[in-house]
């Protein structure tokens, strides 16, 4: 199941490509609004570019009072897909399912370099 090429893209050329599409999944005011980060290269291969975000889960105060917070104001890393074509990118897995960005990296440098059987 391995072996496809990977190139290691820098993120701009990423954010350049997104943003051509007419999506606004990189725009300042979307990243800020999830507490978005794009975390170091890109990868290009099977399947599309593959690339991890990290969030912040802020919490909110609910209208009891109290405050809910699904990550309890963590940092967590989610893998990303962009077909290199939509204005969609789809998150790979579980939203947040990273606690560390080392291991979110190696995942979707893996997944980039899966050959996707026809």
């Amino acid at each position: 199941m391995s072996g496809a090429a990977v190139q290691i893209v820098p993120s701009w050329r990423l954010i350049e490509a997104v943003n051509a599409t007419g999506s606004h999944y990189f725009d300042t005011d979307t990243m800020r609004c999830f507490g978005s980060r794009l975390m170091g290269d890109t990868f290009q291969g099977s399947g599309g570019w593959w690339f991890v975000t990290s969030e912040r889960d802020r919490g909110v105060w609910l209208s009891n009072g109290e405050f809910w917070a699904a990550w309890d104001g963590r940092r967590r890393y989610s893998v990303r897909r962009w077909d290199g074509s939509s204005r969609s990118v789809d998150t790979v897995g579980e939203y947040g399912a990273y606690g560390s960005r080392a291991v979110a990296l190696s995942t979707a440098r893996r997944l980039a370099s899966l050959v996707v059987a026809s």
